[in-house]
């Protein structure tokens, strides 16, 4: 029985070792984070928002009944993790100008990373944010042109077109890469490469109210959540 534990482990050490992104961190002392989201709030109405904000009207509120188009949106991450850079992030993240639309309508970074703003439509736009997090107006240009901006501090960007009153985009600039899109149809998440600790686990959507917990991530380990929001 105890050989068995022991090749158990030594199963799980070598997993955990050949994820990627674990140079900077000893596979003994990392673990994974997974877990299920379930939506319980009620869908918020569709909010559409002026060029400036202050300035909504509500539509209809949304049919989705089963929270799909919510969890869409959702992240999961983790605070203070002290090795930031165990995972490589996203490369050249983009928030497209595409259809009248920001695509995708949630964008999640880490902070010092640039974002490409491309457009899209056979029309201009003008890409713009009046956030603390990030301020900037990138001014009117045409299909086929694109823009960047860095976003050097975490934070909630809201980001709007000055021509067209009802877009509306979010960028979530996190500190590390710790973190998780849950998948549409079960909810499920999963955070590898993990260092072992104790961390504030944050479940965040733009329109509902921030769920959060204090949770420890086990070396050598799967550490399950189930979490609502």
């Amino acid at each position: 029985m105890r050989r068995l534990h022991n090749i158990t482990a030594g199963l799980l050490l070598a997993v955990l070792t050949a994820l990627p992104g674990n140079e900077s961190v000893d596979a003994a002392d990392i673990g994974i984070l997974t877990g299920t989201v379930r939506v319980v709030s009620e869908p918020p109405y569709a909010i559409r928002i002026n060029a400036y904000p202050g300035v909504a009207h509500t539509t209809a509120p949304s049919n989705d009944t089963e929270g799909k188009s919510l969890i869409r949106e959702i992240v999961v991450y983790l605070e203070k993790v002290a090795a930031p850079h165990a995972i490589d992030p996203p490369a050249s993240p983009k928030l497209t100008q595409r259809g009248m639309e920001f695509e995708p309508s949630v964008l999640v970074i880490l902070a010092g990373q640039e974002v490409g703003f491309p457009n899209e439509d056979p029309y201009y736009h003008n890409v713009f944010s009046y956030s603390p997090a990030k301020r900037f107006d990138l001014g009117r240009y045409a299909r086929g042109k694109s823009k960047s901006v860095v976003f050097e501090d975490p934070g909630v960007v809201q980001v709007f077109c000055d021509i067209h009153s009802d877009m509306k985009g979010t960028i979530l600039v996190l500190q590390n890469p710790y973190f998780a899109r849950p998948d549409t149809e079960t909810g499920a998440f999963r955070i590898p490469s993990v260092p072992a600790g104790r961390y504030r686990l944050v479940v965040w959507h733009p329109d509902l109210e921030t769920v959060s917990r204090e949770i420890e991530v086990r070396p050598g380990a799967a550490t399950p959540i189930e979490v609502e929001i």
